[in-house]
């Protein structure tokens, strides 16, 4: 079973787990939306090696596009123009000595890199390493976190530049629009920084600190989720909608009051510094073409799984950078009664999309998203926006194939041990909801989540060490409590890592009993709530490849 998730890494650490940043409408930060990917790891790599190809071609189509015998009859004016505000040096015949071109304080687009002298003797184009291709400031220089639905929109010309920045005066530090990809599913914006002199800088902007961005389409403003990324001479921020963008037109707000500087060449540098100061843009975004070249298809489809969650499909939609899914998903009322709050109890579909051979459609860096629902109070239905980077089922056939489901239900699973007693031969085992965990020891301490925290007085916490294997993907999130023989109730946090796609715990996970200060006779680990992970549901239908073009469907 293949579960979404955003880390790349082997281990999932859920002491210090980091977290997106959240645009308006949405009440909160938490992202209650775990999944696991088996293939993630070898999804970003696929992607690395797509990028590294594309970047080979666009190099051989510059050397191509250069090396040409007759230029066109206007390319030097072109050319000679595009370079107006850039100072270089005369060159003489011979071995040619390339320098860094010293900019000016024009604004203009420059068609070349900032980092490569070009040359026209004879007919003859010279040019340094690294080539140009790699240097202009774009999404899409060589290490760029670009994925395949923004290639795909680049390729077919929704790749848009643009000329809106804005300075602060205090600081000097320019923040400037260069480019950005937008459709009805998602809008992605490359930022540079340039000090007071128009040097370009190691900059990005952060998400809270006093920054604001807004979207707003025909219909108002868009709620959406966020990330930043980037390359070392570009700030990346991806929006993902939380529904679908309709109307011709998007304006992008920025209200900025901090940057991040680094002194060095990458926007990750350790060192980096914050710079307060003013930085307001205002970007329009026309959605026509991307509109036009959008499919949307009706999808009649529905299930009602054994435990009690009812799926009614929407639809799809194919644009330009991807696409998205849309359905409803509400709960039967005996799996209200399981349910923490009733008919609004928090559930979840998981889902993969295949192609006919049974693969999996590969998911690019980015392409996943977490989604949250939207909740109707009046009906109990909650309306799913899922984004994609990889969508592409106009071109091939796909299958919508149902993993499992989720349902935050009430617990009252415990197991009760005298913690001097517990070892690995003789642990106290816990057993709720395919999980089975096997405790193996306490002791009692300084609460290990204050390690680091510079706290003269670090409070004191019982650590129960565990093992075993869980069923439950979010059990780390669950609530838990602990009992102790005189029946005082303490708050409890598990403290550790996961093995993505590894359901085995290999022993050095930690219940953290927070607060505890004597060691008692007794204890009572006690699990109140559990996101309960079902794979009782067969159910799969085929995507139909037709449709209406536009966001909205005819």
């Amino acid at each position: 079973m293949n579960f979404r998730s955003q880390s790349t890494t082997a281990k999932v650490p859920h002491d210090k787990r980091s977290a997106e940043g959240y645009g308006s409408g949405r009440a909160d930060g938490e992202n209650s939306n775990d999944r696991f990917s088996e293939k993630h790891e070898d999804a970003v790599r696929e992607d690395t090696r797509n990028h590294e190809d594309r970047a080979t071609r666009e190099d051989a189509q510059w050397t191509s596009l250069f090396s040409q015998e007759k230029l066109p009859d206007d390319f030097t004016e072109r050319f000679m123009a595009e370079l107006e505000g850039i100072g270089m040096d005369s060159v003489s015949e011979g071995p040619v000595e390339r320098k860094v071109p010293k900019k000016r304080k024009s604004r203009k687009r420059i068609w070349t890199a900032a980092a490569v002298v070009v040359f026209l003797a004879g007919g003859i184009l010279l040019s340094t390493h690294p080539t140009i291709a790699e240097h202009v400031r774009s999404l899409f220089s060589k290490d760029s976190m670009a994925d395949k639905g923004m290639s795909e929109a680049r390729d077919a010309g929704f790749l848009t530049r643009t000329d809106v920045f804005a300075t602060d005066e205090a600081s000097g530090y320019t923040v400037k629009v260069e480019e950005l990809i937008a459709d009805s599913t998602r809008l992605v914006v490359g930022l540079t920084v340039s000090d007071k002199h128009g040097n370009s800088v190691a900059g990005q902007l952060t998400q809270g600190q006093g920054n604001q961005f807004r979207i707003r389409d025909s219909q108002g403003e868009i709620a959406y989720t966020s990330s930043i990324g980037g390359n070392s001479s570009l700030d990346q921020i991806e929006f993902r909608f939380g529904r679908a963008a309709v109307g011709q037109s998007l304006s992008l707000e920025i209200d900025a009051r901090e940057l991040l500087i680094s002194p060095g060449e990458l926007l990750s540098d350790s060192k980096r510094q914050k710079v307060g100061g003013l930085w307001t843009l205002n970007v329009d975004i026309d959605l026509i073409k991307a509109a036009d070249v959008s499919l949307i298809t009706r999808l009649n489809e529905s299930y009602e799984t054994p435990s009690g969650v009812k799926i009614n499909m929407l639809g799809a939609a194919r644009t330009p950078s991807g696409g998205a899914l849309e359905f409803e998903t509400s709960l039967t009322p005996e799996a209200q009664k399981r349910g923490t709050e009733g008919i609004q109890s928090k559930h979840e579909v998981l889902y993969r999309i295949e192609r006919t051979d049974g693969e999996e459609l590969p998911w690019n860096y980015g392409s996943y998203d977490f989604a949250s629902p939207v909740f109707d109070r009046w009906t109990g239905i909650n309306r799913w926006f899922y984004r994609f980077s990889n969508f592409s089922y106009d071109t091939e056939p796909l299958r919508f194939v149902l993993e499992g489901y989720m349902i935050r239900e009430k617990s009252d699973a415990s197991v009760t041990f005298d913690p001097s007693s517990l070892s690995a031969q003789n642990p106290a085992v816990f057993k709720d909801s395919g999980d089975e965990f096997e405790l193996t020891g306490m002791t009692v301490g300084p609460d290990p989540n204050w390690e680091g925290s510079g706290a003269s007085d670090i409070p004191s916490a019982g650590i129960i060490t565990f093992g075993g294997s869980y069923n439950n993907p979010g059990f780390p999130t669950d609530d838990w409590i602990a009992l102790d023989d005189a029946g005082n109730e303490y708050h409890v946090q598990f403290r550790g890592a996961l093995t993505i796609g590894d359901p085995k715990l290999d022993g050095s996970q930690t219940f953290i009993v927070e607060g505890l200060e004597t060691m008692p006779s007794k204890l009572t680990l006690k699990r109140t709530e559990v996101q309960h992970l079902y794979r009782d549901g067969e159910w799969s239908f085929e995507i139909p490849q037709d449709g209406t073009p536009g966001v909205v469907p005819k």
